[in-house]
């Protein structure tokens, strides 16, 4: 309830802009239910449940624009067009604290938080009629699901089937999450179920939904920038980077004195599986990028590739880095002295990262 007051709030005082009010003018109001389920509205990104949401919710309220040359762009607008990205959102961020909250504890819980207040993506797109907030929630809980799942010696029925349609909402919400699900769903594939038909429903049916809608798109021309790393770093940063690869070290080490991953705890095991998740969805980023650039036109003709592109890597950001923090204090628990050096490390990390990020944030508002 606090979260969605501030994203009202946020959106009371944000004017629409220019691709919001295409969205509602265009890809909602002149187009039906079956329309848009076709994907026939005049996007880059044709996939429906957003502007399916969104129609809904005008139908409900019996909002409509003005007619054309008048200025319907009101307080009232700016709230109804974006209760769909401030639920989202909003829920994001409690999903991930009550995760860390139900099986770690509360302090875990305030710290997931803390990173996720501290994540510029998470502001820009917390109040913007658009489906970025859409997919950062759908992401936050393909992650949670995924955790879930690894967590046993079995795969979860229930998260699994759960994870099943969330890769099928991923799929009618962005074309490129299809990313996401191939690498969710080949690491389920390593480390859990290899029976095909389980496969089927998670993965290839869902990619399948992605290249219809991509045929219908209308990719725009974008061009790559020189430091294409400034479009990683909105939803990943430095700070969280560096935090990634002391994991990664500290893992060499403790994986070369226990051998045996069976005898892991708990926490171990879902830190290996997430990291491999992190780095997976690193190379579909960076996939993206040579896409992007391989489609540039010569003289950089139309617009720079914006940032929110890759904001699936926000929620990733978050949750590994909350995860990765909690595994390397258990593991160097019994050495004190190591776990003071540790936990001095990454709160120092943290605290740049906040004090970076929050006058960024600040600058949006």
């Amino acid at each position: 309830m606090v979260l969605l007051a501030v994203g009202f709030n946020l959106a009371r005082h944000k004017p629409l802009w220019t691709d919001e009010i295409y969205s509602q003018t265009v890809s909602v109001e002149k187009f039906s239910y079956p329309e848009i389920l076709l994907g026939k509205v005049n996007e880059g990104n044709t996939c429906p449940l957003f502007y399916l949401i969104q129609k809904m919710i005008c139908d409900v309220t019996q909002f409509k624009t003005a007619p054309s040359g008048s200025e319907p762009w009101d307080h009232r607008a700016q709230i109804l067009l974006r209760v769909s990205p401030v639920f989202f959102m909003s829920l994001s961020i409690t999903g991930i604290f009550y995760y860390f909250f139900r099986f770690y504890s509360f302090w875990a819980g305030v710290y997931s938080l803390f990173i996720a207040l501290s994540t510029p993506m998470v502001w820009l797109y917390w109040a913007e009629s658009r489906p970025y907030a859409l997919w950062f929630f759908l992401t936050t809980v393909q992650s949670l699901l995924f955790l879930v799942i690894v967590r046993g010696k079995d795969p979860n029925p229930r998260a699994w089937n759960w994870l099943v349609i969330v890769h099928w909402l991923l799929s009618l919400t962005v074309i490129t999450s299809f990313g996401q699900v191939i690498v969710v769903s080949s690491l389920l594939w390593a480390f859990k179920e290899k029976r095909l038909k389980k496969q089927i429903c998670l993965s290839v049916l869902p990619v399948f939904i992605c290249c219809y809608y991509y045929f219908f798109s209308s990719l725009s021309s974008l061009w790559v920038p020189d430091n294409f790393m400034k479009l990683i770093y909105p939803s990943l940063s430095v700070q969280q980077i560096g935090l990634i690869a002391i994991y990664i070290f500290f893992s060499f080490v403790y994986y070369s004195r226990v051998r045996d991953v069976q005898n892991f705890p708990i926490i171990i095991r879902e830190g290996r599986n997430y990291l491999a998740l992190t780095i997976l969805m690193f190379i579909v980023a960076f996939a993206y990028l040579v896409f992007y650039k391989l489609r540039e036109t010569t003289g950089h003709a139309g617009h720079e590739l914006p940032v929110r592109q890759f904001i699936f890597l926000a929620p990733v950001g978050i949750i590994a880095t909350v995860l990765f923090s909690l595994e390397l204090i258990r593991v160097v628990k019994n050495h004190p002295w190591l776990q003071v050096n540790v936990i001095l490390a990454f709160s120092g990390l943290m605290v740049v990262h906040f004090l970076r990020n929050g006058f960024s944030i600040i600058g949006i508002y």
